[in-house]
């Protein structure tokens, strides 16, 4: 067979189309298809609960928000242990679950399972992370930066809901610090101009009706004591309560209803702001089998589609897990580069040549090929430890394509064999070591792949990627090595190593 592909100049194309169509569908398949994450979510044992209350909750508030927050988890049987905090506006739960061996269900499930659970309690936010959580505790985080605090608040809201409104979406929040309701006060400002007042007349006025006035002092006993007037409480205790105020302007009566409108509004406790614009943030948790990538891609495309593009007045910003996860690749593939370029130079030190480290180094891309199609095929994501796993290849895949190339030349060298003799031959004799080299290492990391849900993807990395080298390289390589030494006149050229 090697010997017809290095006889026939089609069967040679054939193959290099082939072999080229392939990693082009992969490195597509990569960059489109394949789903990538930072780090693997691990199956911890402990996962923290923090619920917060509407402000202004008592502690009976916050002990009857427990004892539903405990009907809940009695549900859980993976659960072990429970320890709570409580104050007036805050529960803290801390949970440990059985040992990993001793349930059926991955840490990062019994998380979402318990978002969703603690959703159908009015009233509360919840925050549910474990150790290794992200510092917000959520994998998906939106800044929207800005000076107009009412574009922000309207940015925010409709960012939640588009949010919301994508598939693989458990649980989506503003980080926003509202305190306690708040009524809001507009006034119709032609109205009031025609009555002849201004709006610092009824502030005036509304502040000591709500208020306390002192209006006179009244002396009693050598003591004496301020006259205060003010509105019983039960006279001024519903926002509708507003419609009964009458003001005087000019001997008229007006009522309150035909000057003003009153609204309730959640009052911003506290604002974060970043470079020194104000700032809020939409913090989103995602389903363990969506990946943050694939939310915030079709995210984007929505807000391009809708009224709520970035503009001058509004900054959009993707932090937390995401741009951790783009920081680590592109580390990864700056540490890859010099990896390709140490290698390359060793080789052409060695073989004291150009050409043949370039054949050698076709390793890598063939290696890459069986990791994007392994990964697919097992529904494993593409992780840093992945990535890690791809950079190893770089060392490790080249190893095959050496003994080759190194046997080509021996023989050429040696026993005087003719050009395409010693490829076939060399192909002949070192096709079981090369598969024995290649079948051992994957024996080796197969256990890890297999047994340790923590590194299990950089051992699929190693295995996927050295199966299809390994297979392709006894193709490839030997085809590459005749095209090349042939067109460059070097049939009897002596290869040293």
């Amino acid at each position: 067979f090697l010997r017809s592909m290095i006889n026939f100049k089609n069967r040679r194309r054939f193959l290099f189309a082939m072999t080229l169509i392939i990693f082009m569908v992969s490195i597509i398949l990569m960059v489109t298809v394949l789903p990538m994450e930072a780090m693997p979510i691990t199956d911890n044992t402990t996962i923290y609960g923090d619920i917060g209350l509407p402000k202004g909750s008592t502690i009976d508030d916050s002990k009857s928000t427990l004892e539903e927050i405990e009907k809940i988890l009695m549900g859980y049987g993976e659960i072990e242990t429970c320890i709570e905090e409580l104050s007036n506006e805050k529960i803290f739960i801390t949970i440990e679950l059985v040992k990993k061996d001793e349930r059926d269900i991955h840490s990062k499930y019994i998380m979402n399972s318990l978002r969703k659970e603690l959703k159908k309690i009015p009233g509360i936010s919840s925050k549910i992370t474990n150790p290794d959580s992200e510092e917000e505790g959520a994998p998906i985080v939106i800044e929207i930066r800005g000076e107009n605090l009412k574009f922000l608040e309207k940015y925010a809201h409709e960012y939640k809901k588009i949010l919301e409104g994508i598939n693989g979406m458990e649980d989506v929040n503003l980080s926003t610090d509202y305190g306690i309701p708040q009524l809001n006060i507009e006034y119709y400002k032609g109205k009031l101009a025609m009555n002849g007042l201004s709006p610092s007349d009824l502030d005036y006025s509304l502040w000591n009706i709500m208020n306390e006035e002192k209006i006179s002092k009244f002396i009693m006993d050598d003591k004496e004591l301020d006259i205060v007037l003010k509105l019983k409480d039960e006279d001024l205790n519903e926002k509708n309560d507003f419609s009964k105020v009458i003001f005087s302007s000019e001997g008229s009566k007006i009522p309150f209803n035909s000057i003003a409108k009153i609204s309730e509004v959640e009052g911003i406790d506290k604002i974060k702001h970043t470079d020194g614009k104000r700032t809020i943030r939409i913090l989103g948790v995602n389903n363990p089998k969506v990946t943050v990538s694939d939310i915030l891609r079709e995210f984007k495309n929505k807000i391009e589609k809708s009224d709520y593009k970035a503009n001058e007045e509004i900054e959009v910003f993707y932090t937390g897990y995401f741009e951790k996860m783009n920081e680590s690749y592109s580390d990864m593939k700056n540490k890859m580069i010099l990896a390709l370029i140490v290698v390359y130079a060793i080789l052409v030190a060695q073989f004291n040549s150009f050409g043949q480290p370039f054949i050698i180094m076709l390793s890598v891309p063939l290696a890459i090929t069986g990791v994007v199609f392994g990964h697919l095929m097992l529904g494993i994501k593409f992780s840093t430890l992945s990535f890690m796993g791809v950079i190893s290849l770089t060392g490790i895949a080249v190893n095959d394509a050496i003994v080759l190339i190194d046997s080509m030349n021996q023989l050429r060298r040696k026993n005087e064999v003719a050009f395409k003799d010693a490829i076939v031959e060399a192909g002949k004799s070192r096709f079981i070591p090369v598969i024995a080299t290649s079948i051992t290492t994957i024996g080796g990391v197969l256990s890890l792949a297999l047994y340790n849900e923590d590194y299990c993807q950089m051992a699929y990395t190693l295995i996927f990627g050295l199966f299809t080298s390994t297979i392709l390289i006894l193709l490839i390589v030997p085809v590459v090595y005749f095209v090349l030494e042939n067109s460059t006149g070097n049939k009897k050229r002596e290869g040293r190593i």
